[in-house]
């Protein structure tokens, strides 16, 4: 059973383990189908189709992406600022997300890194590389 936090991480590295997290959730629930359609050279974390749920389900609203996204918290509390700063504001309910208007908490990190920390979960999460590497 997920175990659910009622509120955000505090600091960056807090959030960052719960990033870690679901990463692991997606690596241990996606198939192997799934995982293969992960490519960094067509991944854009801001399309619902290349997107990290979006490559490996097709869009990422669909029923299936629902289900590979980990429930973690009530409510999230996370935002970012240009330089990737972590801070937490506003609050989304994540188990009942809409297009374009809620982020898990993976989706925002995502926002928040550049292209080699891609390039990173994408490869960690296809086995090509052993270990995580984020910060």
């Amino acid at each position: 059973m997920t175990k659910i936090i009622k509120t955000a991480p505090a600091t960056r590295q807090e959030f960052v383990s719960v990033v870690k997290t679901e990463i692991e959730h997606i690596k241990s629930q996606a198939t192997a189908k799934e995982i293969a359609k992960l490519d960094f050279g067509t991944f854009n974390r801001y399309c619902i189709n290349s997107c990290i749920y979006g490559q490996m389900t097709g869009h990422c609203d669909s029923r299936r992406a629902k289900i590979l996204m980990r429930k973690t918290y009530e409510n999230v509390l996370v935002s970012w600022s240009i330089n990737g700063d972590y801070k937490p504001t506003k609050a989304f309910a994540s188990q009942s997300m809409e297009s374009g208007s809620n982020y898990t908490a993976l989706e925002k990190y995502l926002f928040m890194v550049d292209a080699v920390t891609h390039k990173r979960i994408i490869d960690y999460l296809k086995g090509e590389t052993k270990t995580l590497d984020i910060r």
